[in-house]
């Protein structure tokens, strides 16, 4: 998704350019809790890189190379596999991505939801650095994971304040949320997403159509009586989440029989697909 009008995500995207473009820094971590938009937001400095190539020739790379990291226990053939497509054997394969990417004037890899340390040695990943003016950077929800693999620095993604906030609820809820008698719990449950921008997407897709405010109060009181069971999941992202995927069937009762079971199964399966993503 673009972060177009978003003006916190714009300024974290900002500051990744600015850090790509100074010399001293090869390896940079981004980091933050589940939900927070990193994944979004290095997808979006592709976009900008493709813009700004053309007026600085310290955003132009070669070749931009993105991986989306396995979940522990990290298997090292499985980040080769997404860079070179080969039966060899994990050193062989190392020495081929060594050698190509070498051969690049500079290059750009984007290790994408980094749970535990990798060894870009192994991976056969050449260090960052001059006069190559190669990069790496890496997500992850842990700093401790950015020190761990030697970044030059980290960078931890802010979350949105509360006008930007109300407003990315609003664009999901729909104008419904601006009716006098609902806004003002409305604004309430937008505050318990705490600025997270997966959060606020989600709570506000599922209060999207509820026209009585006694849906948006009982909406509010779960939500802030949702605990979280899981604590490898972050407070905020999963109280909401588990509020949303609790509540679909109980507060659609204006829903026909045969309307609820077709709404609460598409976007129950929505709701699931967002706590893969926060697992």
């Amino acid at each position: 998704p673009s972060i177009e009008g978003q003006s916190t995500a714009t300024r974290n995207l900002n500051k990744i350019l600015r850090l790509l473009e100074d010399d001293k820094v090869g390896i940079i971590g981004v980091w933050g809790m589940g939900g927070i938009g990193k994944t979004t937001l290095v997808k979006n400095l592709n976009n900008e890189l493709v813009k700004t190539a053309v007026s600085s020739s310290k955003l132009s790379f070669s070749v931009v190379v993105w991986v989306t990291v396995p979940k522990p226990p990290t298997d090292i053939r499985k980040v080769q596999a997404q860079i070179v497509d080969s039966e060899e054997s994990v050193e062989r394969i190392a020495s081929r991505i060594h050698q190509r990417l070498k051969e690049e004037k500079s290059f750009l890899l984007i290790l994408d939801d980094v749970w535990q340390a990798i060894n870009l040695d192994h991976v056969g990943v050449p260090q960052p650095e001059d006069p190559a003016r190669s990069k790496v950077i890496l997500t992850s929800r842990f700093v401790d994971v950015c020190r761990q693999m030697k970044t030059d620095t980290e960078m931890k993604v802010l979350t949105f304040d509360e006008d930007e906030s109300w407003q990315m609820f609003v664009k999901n809820a729909g104008d419904i949320a601006n009716l006098e008698h609902i806004q003002p719990v409305a604004k309430e449950i937008a505050k318990e997403c705490n600025g997270l921008p997966l959060a606020i997407t989600v709570i506000g897709a599922s209060m999207r159509g509820k026209k009585r405010v006694e849906l948006w109060k009982d909406a509010l009181g779960s939500l802030r009586m949702s605990e979280p069971h899981n604590t490898d999941v972050k407070d905020n992202v999963y109280k909401v989440i588990k509020w949303s995927f609790d509540s679909l069937e109980s507060q659609d009762i204006e829903l026909s029989s045969e309307r609820r079971s077709k709404h609460v199964n598409k976007r129950g399966g929505d709701i699931q697909s967002c706590f893969l993503y926060c697992s």
